[in-house]
């Protein structure tokens, strides 16, 4: 049994819940139509609020509100969202597209977004969820037509918060999915067509004002209270379990609605009702067991248990352990499998980390037996993705047939058993007790005697894990609080007494039940025997006194005894002897024994007390309770002397009542000047009385020895009756033993049984989920029985259909004879086979067979099954549609050879190609060898036979040859040959394509003897061109040495000759420091200066020319000079950073080949100048075999290398390079990239100064 935690099962309904009912409507596909339907069968004013909730296109604008509005007087309207819409009665509301929708308790409806998750796309579900919570008994839930499970759990929330459920018939319904999962689901008042259903709500409605049970059971009067004792004891008659331990209230509550329901106005009628209609009884069971929960009910709770509790259940646990847990009151499995996942996922992460991990197992009870055959299965619908996460979903469930299946490892730690927690047995050494939502329905007594029950159940140390509504601070005796906030608490070990059982039914199963029992009625109240003796004393005694027990336990205590008891020290007791005071107790024990061996009352002589520093005589008074066990107990004051020896209060001589202290009383003090003979008279007295008080314990001692001497007796007589019990019992032992051979030997068959028979159904189901053949089993009646998932391509067919008429379920394929074949297979038990076309234009083999049993084989049913044959058609299309086209290409062609071989080598097919080319005709050729079209060198060389095994091995085979016309001549002839395969890959012969090249063949030799003579006088040319280049650098060098000469020996000595004359004409100018005489000295030695000036930089100009155009350095044969001089060129004329690295150099006695050397290693250090945008470069040079390397590098701006092409100003000459480098077959390779520098490497071949 479950229940939401958020309210008390005993509380009555939300204050501020509406004066009318709200009636929440859900459907999806066709609900248009039943929406119509329930409008127009409505009264105009029915007095309730109206909310239609339906999965609708969010991209659409509905138009639901103007075509409902023909079908009703009442108003209606779409929901706004502004500051949340009020309810009024007599009227209709719709949900509008996209969005969801909730009420809260005020009776406001509020929109909210649709989000893309899958607890948010259920407006249904979540809708009615609200309406149960806000309105409570004033929520009715209405499911009409639609696919899925919509609704289902919505309703389920309304039943349990006592509102009212009604869905359309499924067999009425236009899809009857979401009718028939809430049927399924076991939570519906009334189940009829759409027009029936509104004449039932008009009528609960007018029930709900006039059928009404008063929320105190108190209040019946006495014959309502017998007839509800009658209804409880009807439901312990049909179920064993009467519901008398279970609050009043809640009880008629769920009556009065189950009342209302059938518009029953009284408790007699209704127990009519229920003894003439034989399903009621087990709906109202279930009404009051309400098993509605979910995964992981109260998120925070269990995220609680996981963090706190669930590591301390592995703690101490070894791998041969197990971690026990009792899951009560488990409805239908939901929360008991929530238990085993977290204890599954703390084992994974144990299990991970290489430690110790024990067994799991979770005991799951529950009174409900349809709660526990559906926890069992574990079977859940798609509703239950809102409650879990979706790791989770894919961990521990499997998707089956539009729902969920608990994953087999997690079923398996779960044990499912009917259990009824006031009466049957309990399970022991748990180490955690689940118990939620259960106790808030039981009365305070039955709480108290469950929560010992647990406490026993509980090891030390153990957890109990209670609903959010629930406590057991009442019971800090039993249990300490772990954390309050969700209701975690761990058991006690300081007990002070062990908890009490309560008398369980089981424990007398051999006893006559009493009225009361077997109605399951509370029995009626009055007056205990205990309160009237109570009464009677108290009216009877005033003095302080106690009653007790035949036990000596204390049971009542009268004003004033205390200052005769005191609290011992140890355990606390209710035992008499062990609270009175030590001066008192001998004298009690004494006449409590006496009292319970005659009935007599007994008088003790007054015995000193010392009470509040004084001493006191007190006289103890015991007599027995007329008609029971107690007796009673007073405490009288006695500072008189004591009554005459042998005088009782009746006057009669008896017995002397002498009770023994444990510690001898002091005499009393005796007055300072008191006579010796006083004295001697009353220590004569207290003699007497001692004596009295010895035989009294004399004889108390002697009765308690024939006591136990009699006991013996029994003792060793029970002794040789238990000897010759032990032997019977050894007898049995070794027959039980034996019978224990045999069952544990059964029972492992049976375990291999099972092992096998869940393996062969697991290979069933996944043979079933995986096979692409649509199949439907069928039982003799033709009812569907079982079906796999490509079924629902032809059918509209869900897992509810099973048990229905084939006819029932409609098809998407035209096969109007469906039915009446698989009645001709029963009949004649031969199979039928026929091609069907759905109406998507695919094809299918329909094949209806006798379905035989394994066992009995007989035929139990007809099993149909369709495959897949689109493509078998498509393809023996295409097929037929290739041999023609293969026809015509055997026909028309007449340019290639196409036959075909068999294995043996002879000729099957000849093409008119064939017949052109060989000379042939196909009547002459075919059947013949193969060979024949060979010549003889390739007949006598076995081509044929190679040609073939070749095909064989590579699957194809290409040649070209020779062979033989009819008429004997020769021609040149290309080939292929393919291997041909069956489709089960077995070789069936070869084809052949042949064609006349002999032609070709002479034109590509024609060709081939150009190309070479072609390929010579290019080679001629290329060596004629390099040549040509080589000359031209070499005069290219002539002329740079020529013009550097020129510059030096001929220039540049004019200019040194200008240049002195210039100095000349100074000398005849004035001294510097003299004024110059007239205009024309002026401006003459004007000129002379700039002239000077013009000449000094020719000379430099000249200079750098002549050794940039003939370096002397190039007179040198190292390269590494040559390089070490280009460096510092760089630096003194461009300011260029080079480091170099040419220890490696080679040599180069070819001075040609140091100039172009030089020259373009000066070009790319000039290019790192111009382009790169930096001030350092690097020079590297080394000899790799034959060629000498040469690389510069620089860290600067990069460049795209495609850019090579380009030999305009952004092209940086290195196409130019590389061509001049080509014709020396050198080569230039460029590594650059925009912002990642350049490395540009020349290589180019040595050569000696001849070559």
């Amino acid at each position: 049994m479950s229940a939401d935690d958020e309210r008390d099962a005993d509380t009555d309904a939300a204050p501020d819940r509406l004066d009318f009912p709200v009636v929440g409507i859900g459907a999806s596909a066709g609900g248009l139509g039943a929406f119509q339907s329930f409008l127009e069968h409505l009264p105009d004013d029915p007095g309730m609020a109206f909310v239609l909730v339906q999965h609708l296109d969010p991209d659409r604008e509905s138009e639901l509100p103007r075509l409902l509005q023909d079908a009703t007087a009442m108003e209606v309207t779409h929901v706004e969202n502004d500051g949340g819409m009020e309810l009024a009665p007599d009227r209709v509301y719709v949900i509008p597209p996209g969005r969801d929708m909730i009420i809260d308790g005020g009776g406001k409806l509020h929109l909210t977004e649709m989000t893309a998750s899958r607890a948010e796309r259920a407006p249904i579900d979540l809708f009615f969820r609200s309406l149960a919570d806000s309105q409570d008994g004033n929520a009715v839930g209405v499911v009409l037509s639609g696919t899925g499970s919509g609704g289902t759990t919505g309703l389920k929330r309304i039943k349990e918060r006592d509102g009212a459920t009604l869905v359309q018939d499924p067999e009425e319904a236009e899809f009857e999915g979401m009718p028939r999962s809430a049927v399924r689901a076991g939570l519906v008042d009334v189940v009829a067509p759409v027009a029936e259903l509104a004449e039932r709500l008009v009528d609960y409605r007018d029930a709900l004002s006039k059928i009404q049970l008063p929320e105190d059971g108190e209040a019946l009067d006495e014959s309502d209270e017998k007839v509800l004792s009658q209804i409880f004891a009807q439901l312990r008659a049909r179920f064993g379990h009467g519901f008398s331990d279970y609050k009043r209230s809640t009880m008629l509550r769920r009556i009065g609605r189950r009342m209302q329901v059938h518009q029953i106005e009284g408790l007699p009628d209704y127990l009519a009702y229920l003894r003439e209609h034989e399903g009621e009884a087990k709906e109202l069971f279930k009404d009051l067991l309400i098993t509605v929960t979910n995964f992981f009910r109260d998120e925070e709770a269990f995220e609680t248990l996981r963090e706190e509790v669930v590591p301390e259940l592995f703690a101490e646990k070894d791998a041969g352990d197990t971690v026990r847990v009792w899951a009560a009151g488990c409805a239908t499995g939901e929360e008991a499998y929530s238990l085993a996942i977290l204890l599954h996922e703390h084992a994974v992460a144990l299990q991970s980390s290489n430690e110790p991990v024990p067994e799991i197992q979770v005991f799951a009870t529950d009174l409900g037996e349809e709660a526990v055959h559906t926890a069992r299965a574990g079977y859940y619908s798609d509703n239950i993705a809102a409650d879990l996460s979706d790791e989770r979903l894919e961990r521990f469930f499997e998707n089956e047939s539009g729902g969920y299946r608990v994953r087999r490892r997690i079923r398996e730690s779960v044990i499912f058993a009917k259990h009824d927690l006031m009466s049957d047995p309990p399970f022991s050494r748990l180490d955690l007790v689940v118990c939620r939502n259960l106790l808030i329905y039981l009365k305070r007594e039955a709480q108290r005697g469950i929560f010992e029950v647990f406490h026993y159940a509980l090891r030390a140390g153990g957890y109990l894990f209670l609903g959010s509504a629930e406590s057991a601070e009442d019971m800090s005796d039993l249990f300490r609080p772990l954390n309050k906030d969700h209701r975690i608490y761990r058991r006690r070990e300081d007990v002070a007494q062990p908890p009490q059982f309560r008398d369980m039914p089981f424990l007398q199963r051999g006893a006559e039940l009493t009225e009361e029992q077997a109605t399951g009625a509370a029995p009626r109240r009055e007056p205990s025997r205990f309160e009237e003796v109570r009464e009677q004393l108290l009216e009877e005694y005033a003095p302080p006194g106690v009653v007790v027990n035949d036990q000596n336990d204390v049971v009542h205590v009268f004003e004033g005894a205390g200052a005769y008891l005191r609290v011992a020290h140890g355990t606390p007791t209710h035992n008499v002897l062990e609270m009175v005071r030590p001066a008192l107790r001998a004298a009690l024990r004494s006449a409590l024994f006496q009292v319970r061996g005659g009935k007599r009352e007994v008088r003790s002589r007054a015995v000193p007390v010392e009470q509040n520093e004084r001493r006191r005589r007190v006289r103890l008074v015991a007599r027995p309770v007329e008609e029971s066990t107690f007796t009673l107990v007073r405490f009288e004051p006695a500072d008189d002397e004591d009554p005459p020896p042998g005088e009782q209060t009746d006057g009669r001589s008896a017995a002397p009542t002498a009770p023994v202290e444990e510690t001898p009383s002091p005499a009393e003090e005796v007055p300072a000047e008191g006579h010796p003979g006083d004295i001697i008279e009353q220590l004569e007295t207290e003699l007497r009385q001692t004596r009295r008080e010895l035989q009294g314990t004399v004889q108390e001692y002697e009765t308690s020895m024939e006591e136990l001497r009699a006991s013996n007796e029994e003792l060793q007589s029970m002794n040789e009756e238990l000897r010759s019990t032990t032997e019977e019992l050894e007898t049995s032992k070794e027959e039980l033993r034996s019978m224990n051979e045999e069952l544990t030997t059964v029972n492992q068959e049976l375990t291999n049984k099972n092992e096998e028979l869940s393996r062969l159904n697991s290979d069933l189901q996944n043979l079933l989920r995986s096979t692409q053949i649509a199949t439907v089993f069928l039982d003799r009646d033709l009812r569907v029985q079982r079906f796999t998932p490509r079924a629902k391509d032809l059918f509209n067919i869900i897992e509810s259909d099973r048990n229905r008429p084939l006819d029932h379920v409609t098809r998407r394929f035209d096969y109007d004879g469906l039915t009446d074949d698989a009645r001709r297979v029963l009949d004649r038990l031969a199979p039928i086979e026929e091609e069907v076309q759905n109406d998507e234009g695919r094809y299918f083999l329909a094949q209806i067979r006798p379905y035989r049993t394994a066992r009995e084989d007989k035929i139990d049913g007809v099993v149909l099954s369709f495959v897949d044959i689109t493509e078998r058609r498509e393809a023996e299309a295409e097929l037929r549609r290739s041999e023609e086209r293969y026809r015509l290409l055997l026909e028309g062609v007449e340019e290639y050879a196409i036959f075909m071989i068999d294995l043996e080598g002879r000729i099957s097919t000849w093409s008119a190609g064939a017949e052109a080319i060989f000379g042939h005709a196909e009547d002459e050729i075919v059947g013949r060898p193969a060979a024949l079209i060979f010549t003889e060198e390739d007949r006598g060389e076995d081509a044929p036979r190679q040609e073939m095994e070749a095909a064989r091995r590579e699957g194809q085979t290409a040649d070209e040859r020779w062979h033989v016309r009819a008429d004997g001549s020769r021609f040149w002839a290309s080939g292929v040959m393919t291997a041909l395969y069956d489709p089960t890959g077995d070789l069936r012969g070869f084809a052949k394509v042949m064609r006349d090249n002999t032609e070709r063949r002479e034109r590509e030799q024609e060709l081939n003897r150009l190309n070479e003579k072609l390929e010579e006088r290019v080679a001629e040319r290329t060596r004629e061109v390099r040549r040509l280049v080589s000359q031209l650098v070499q005069a290219e060098e002539r002329e740079r040495r020529r013009i550097g000469q020129v510059l030096h020996d001929e220039v540049q000595q004019q200019i040194y000759g200008a240049e002195m004359t210039v100095r000349q004409l100074r000398r005849g100018l004035p001294a510097e420091g003299e004024p110059l005489t007239g205009a024309v000295r002026q401006e003459k030695a004007e000129m002379l200066d700039q002239l000077e000036a013009i000449l000094e930089e020719s000379v430099e100009t000249t200079r750098t020319l002549s050794a940039e155009l003939s370096p002397s350095v190039l007179r040198e044969e190292e390269l590494s000079d040559i390089l070490r001089w280009l460096a510092e060129h760089m630096q003194e004329r461009y300011a260029l950073t080079v480091e170099t690295d040419v220890g490696e150099a080679p040599a180069v006695p070819d001075h040609d080949l140091r100039a172009l050397l030089l020259r373009t290693g000066r070009e790319l250090l000039f290019n790192v100048v111009k382009h790169a945008h930096v001030d350092r470069a690097r020079l590297h040079a080394r000899t790799e075999g034959a060629d000498v390397i040469v690389q510069v590098s620089d860290a600067g701006d990069g460049f795209a290398p495609e850019r090579l092409d380009d030999d305009g100003p952004s092209g940086y000459g290195l196409a130019e390079m590389r061509e001049r480098l080509r014709l020396l077959d050198g080569r230039l390779e460029v590594d650059s990239a925009p912002g990642e520098g350049t490395c540009v490497t020349v290589a180019v071949p040595t050569r000696t100064g001849a070559e």
